[in-house]
């Protein structure tokens, strides 16, 4: 518990200060559409006892307004045990995302707070699907105007009956990338 404390707190110390993104150009006020990659490595930690660790690799897209929100979406296979043939399930999210910004001196450090809605589905005969809720931030490094490095913590919460329901709690690093700016 006091470990998720001190990661929201130094999140929330980070957005506090922020300015904006090296992606950013100067005077450029418009949406900027971005791309990423990442891997995950994670646990999938039932409530009532017992983890398994997971992989989880993964795309997504995500439109990101003048005034630093963002609609985003990410598609992406998880496996259990690290275990390239025990596919546990794919996950499609919808998240809705945070960037704080301002208009003067850019940075090359972009922190974000993101959540959002996925399902998980078992791409199996009698396959299942998970509702999950989602919460997490991070930030992209971004080492040159185009192009960073994005680290991120996120949580994802079964929708199920408590007895069922599990969090799949991961680290994601990934690239990421600006694929274009009105």
């Amino acid at each position: 518990m006091l470990r998720a404390f001190s990661v929201v707190l130094i999140i929330a110390a980070a957005t506090a200060t922020a300015r904006p993104v090296y992606a950013q150009t100067s005077g450029a006020t418009g949406a900027q559409r971005r791309g990423h990659v990442f891997v995950s490595n994670g646990a999938k930690l039932k409530r009532l006892g017992g983890a398994r660790s997971m992989l989880h690799f993964g795309f997504g897209m995500e439109w990101l307004g003048a005034r630093g929100l963002g609609l985003g979406f990410e598609a992406g296979p998880r496996f259990v045990d690290y275990d390239f043939t025990r596919l546990d399930d794919i996950m499609l999210s919808v998240d809705v995302s945070y960037h704080p910004r301002s208009k003067s001196n850019p940075m090359k450090l972009d922190p974000f707070l993101d959540g959002g809605f996925s399902l998980g589905w078992e791409p199996v005969s009698d396959g299942q699907q998970t509702s999950f809720f989602s919460l997490g931030g991070g930030a992209t490094y971004w080492w040159n105007p185009r192009r960073g490095i994005r680290f991120e913590l996120r949580d994802a919460v079964t929708l199920d009956e408590p007895q069922t329901g599990y969090h799949y709690l991961g680290f994601r690093v990934g690239y990421t990338w600006l694929m274009g700016q009105k």
